[in-house]
């Protein structure tokens, strides 16, 4: 795949590689491995002060999750083969074609992070909440 100028797209950066070999998406991944971990890390240490509809209620969001993760590899394989089909028939960028990248690009994996990141935050609270009332 040819490499682009630094003036392309966001979009066209995201998807001009398979999702397996893309830099963001790698990245997406990461940081839902951690919150995921994390998430695992929480329940085990504190399931002495969770009853099991506690513990669930902590790994549900981490299945929900999983779930928006491959449907964001699917989504980003598709955007790809997609992209690929035309950016080898075109020379030169349609504007409409990298305005649709640009915005998929920051719906996929810019929710994604967010998402992300609001439940890791959740499970940090939640970690400090039961840490101090067991420490009372």
């Amino acid at each position: 795949m040819e490499r682009f100028s630094k003036h392309s797209s966001l979009g066209r950066r995201y998807f001009s590689c398979r999702p397996l070999r893309s830099y963001h998406f790698w990245v997406s991944t990461m940081f839902f491995l951690v919150v995921a971990s994390g998430a695992v890390f929480f329940t085990v240490r504190f399931r002495s002060h969770l009853d099991s509809e506690a513990s669930a209620s902590m790994i549900l969001p981490v299945v929900v999750m999983t779930v928006l993760w491959f449907k964001l590899l699917r989504s980003h394989q598709s955007v790809y083969e997609a992209y690929r089909d035309v950016s080898a028939t075109q020379t030169d960028p349609d504007p409409a074609v990298e305005t649709i990248l640009d915005n998929l690009a920051y719906l996929s994996y810019a929710g994604f992070g967010l998402a992300l990141f609001a439940l890791g935050s959740v499970y940090v609270a939640l970690a400090w909440s039961i840490s101090a009332a067991t420490h009372r």
